[in-house]
């Protein structure tokens, strides 16, 4: 049984994350190929197809920063 810790944010769809950020799903893929914080692999091998994210990290790394860009390679 999986011990959930309720305070912790879940992941969300591509699907979600980019109607969120109100982007297309293929910018925020490619986005997130990219290196963009919030965006996380799901499988194994050279090519990962399917990725979740985070909202909260979406929205700090798109926001303007004078400290970092919030993504661009990792």
């Amino acid at each position: 049984m999986l011990d959930r810790n309720p305070t912790q944010e879940p992941f969300v769809s591509a699907d979600v994350a980019a109607e969120f950020l109100g982007i297309k799903r293929k910018m925020l893929l490619d986005m997130a190929r990219m290196g963009i914080a919030g965006a996380y692999p799901i499988g194994t091998g050279k090519i990962r197809k399917k990725w979740i994210f985070r909202i909260s990290q979406l929205t700090t790394a798109v926001t303007p920063s004078q400290t970092s860009a919030g993504w661009g390679g990792r």
